[in-house]
């Protein structure tokens, strides 16, 4: 009878451990894991803080006893694999509960150890209202300390996904939120324009964000015992309670100066079949390598919906019952909700692409979810971006209060299939007023972008018309109807709608740069070509119209 450990019991792990049991009924399987739990759902932990999620054992979704009872598996919670001897075969692990320490032997081994919160040392404290969040403990943490204390401002550093959700779930509660971010944008693994809009929305929602800030450390009570304030490289904000959400790295720590293989960040290096560089051991989840889909290039996305696909393959893999499945790799797809607002990715965005050395060309685009004379109409930014040489579809983001996880799913779709413009501007996708245009967000974003590519206009970005505002020698001119135009519009511009463009177009100037905005790009597009035809040359187009402008005054969101 084979002997099979498993270090690891969130997500990676337990899949591992369950696809081997279930493929060899006769392998003694036990898994490890250094947290009182197992199997339950990180990704909810903001909502459980926030009251959304009531009931913790709601987020667990299979106990220690459920895996014994129900499928034979023996699980040791509030254990610590210390060292793994690959050559004997042996983990040395500890009890964290007694110290005392043991060794077990295995025929195979899964490493599913996960990942844990980055602290620069700087940021690190012993307070007692001083946390990060990772584990269903660390959600159980916060929230007791927030309904024993008489909390009232909240100071989150880090603004990605973790920070986010959890601003918004704490905000929810009454409690005025601090949101502090090195990078000069939220969510920083996004483009700029999309961003920028993020800002905004997050803003609105009585959340006090601090881009571009540094936290520096902290001021304490006199006894010492709390965080009172966050020192930021800025300002002195007040805090009653401090959350640190910059990041994780791989739980690797044993494994350093084995024979497995690590990546500088110190993952652990995979081959497509996730086994690592010792013959007979895998990894997958948050603690292994990844293999980006579009650069085929070595990458690290910590999502728990990678560690779950990847945990099942690792145990067909180890049951070798048949050809071996291999992991075609990852897409960085993600998203989350905030405020109503949908926010996500998939693929590669501009700075990633500009990074692979890869040219591209990209188009943002304003849609709603179904026709306009439906009720509910819920409207979506679309970002698509594809390589120049090729047309291949590289990327895609979106935001929006319609279905982007549709328009991103899709995208991602045509992203493992390596498709192209072409084939997104004619996939047959569903079509019934209740839900969707006639013409899909997605084919309607692949026309405009196949109308980009084959240089049919010429378009600005947001940030690169908030810079020449004030040039002396540009006309805006916006297209929208006068009634659009009164409620909202960019300084400086003139209104002249679509609808009279073609008796009136002399009131522009042709020896200016003219710049045509609308609401969501298709007016001024159309615009574009009219004045084309009349000899117009320097003319641009505001890409993503001011649905995608993120300097209005409020966002569309």
């Amino acid at each position: 009878m084979s002997k099979l450990i498993v270090i690891g019991g969130v997500a990676a792990g337990p899949k591992a451990a369950l696809k081997a049991k279930r493929e060899r009924p006769d392998w003694d399987v036990t898994l490890i894991t250094n947290e009182p739990d197992i199997t339950y759902s990180g990704c909810s932990l903001p909502y459980y803080i926030g009251g959304v999620l009531e009931n913790r054992d709601a987020l667990i979704v299979k106990t220690p006893d459920r895996l014994r009872d129900a499928f034979g598996i023996e699980v040791l919670t509030e254990h610590e694999v210390e060292k793994v001897d690959f050559n004997r075969r042996e983990v040395l692990v500890k009890n964290l509960k007694s110290g005392d320490l043991f060794l077990f032997s295995y025929d195979q081994l899964v490493i599913a150890s996960g990942a844990s919160p980055v602290l620069p040392s700087l940021l690190r404290s012993d307070a007692e209202n001083f946390f990060t969040l990772r584990t269903i403990h660390d959600g159980a943490k916060i929230k007791s300390y927030i309904e024993a204390n008489a909390i009232r401002k909240v100071g989150i550093i880090g603004g990605s996904f973790i920070g986010l959700e959890l601003a918004e779930n704490i905000a929810r509660l009454g409690i005025s939120v601090s949101l502090i971010e090195f990078a000069p944008q939220l969510l920083p693994s996004f483009d700029t324009d999309i961003a920028r809009v993020v800002n905004n929305i997050v803003a609105e929602n009585a959340v006090s964000t601090f881009v571009g800030e540094s936290a520096k450390g902290y001021r304490y009570s006199a006894d010492r015992k709390r965080i009172v304030q966050i020192e930021t490289d800025k300002r002195v904000l007040d805090a009653d309670l401090v959350v640190v959400s910059v990041g994780v790295a791989p739980n690797t720590g044993f494994l350093k100066g084995s024979e497995a293989a690590l990546s500088p960040n110190g993952a652990i290096k995979v081959d497509p079949f996730l086994q690592t560089t010792v013959p007979g051991v895998y990894a997958a989840g948050d603690c292994a390598e990844n293999l980006n889909r579009i650069t085929g290039e070595a990458c690290w996305y910590p999502m728990g919906s990678t560690a779950n696909k990847a945990g099942r393959i690792c145990g067909e893999n180890l049951a070798a019952l048949r050809e071996p499945a291999s992991f075609p790799g990852v897409l960085g797809t993600m998203i989350l909700k905030l405020f109503g607002v949908g926010i996500g990715k998939t693929g590669l965005t501009e700075k990633d692409a500009a990074a692979a050395g890869i040219e591209y060309d990209s188009v943002i685009i304003g849609t709603e979810d179904k026709p306009k004379h439906f009720p509910g109409v819920q409207n979506s930014t679309l970002k698509l971006l594809s390589e120049k040489a090729t047309g291949r579809i590289l990327g895609a983001q979106a935001l929006g209060k319609g279905p982007i996880d549709k328009y991103l799913d899709t995208v991602a779709a045509a992203l493992h299939l390596r498709g192209t413009v072409e084939d997104l501007q004619c996939l047959d996708l569903c079509y019934s007023p209740l839900f969707s245009t006639p013409i899909s967000a997605i084919n309607l974003a692949a026309n405009v972008l196949d109308n980009y590519r084959r240089g049919r206009y010429e378009k600005i970005s947001s940030e690169q018309l908030k810079g020449i505002l004030q040039a002396p020698d540009t006309a805006l001119v916006d297209v929208r109807e006068e009634d659009e135009f009164a409620l909202e519009h960019i300084p400086g511009s003139i209104n002249l709608s679509f609808a009279h463009l073609r008796s009136q177009h002399k009131q522009i100037p042709k020896e200016c740069s003219i710049i045509l905005i609308c609401e969501s790009g298709k007016r001024a597009y159309m615009a574009y070509r009219y004045l084309k035809n009349l000899r117009y040359e320097d003319i641009k187009v505001l890409d993503g119209g001011l649905q995608a402008y993120p300097f209005r005054k409020a966002s569309l969101f």
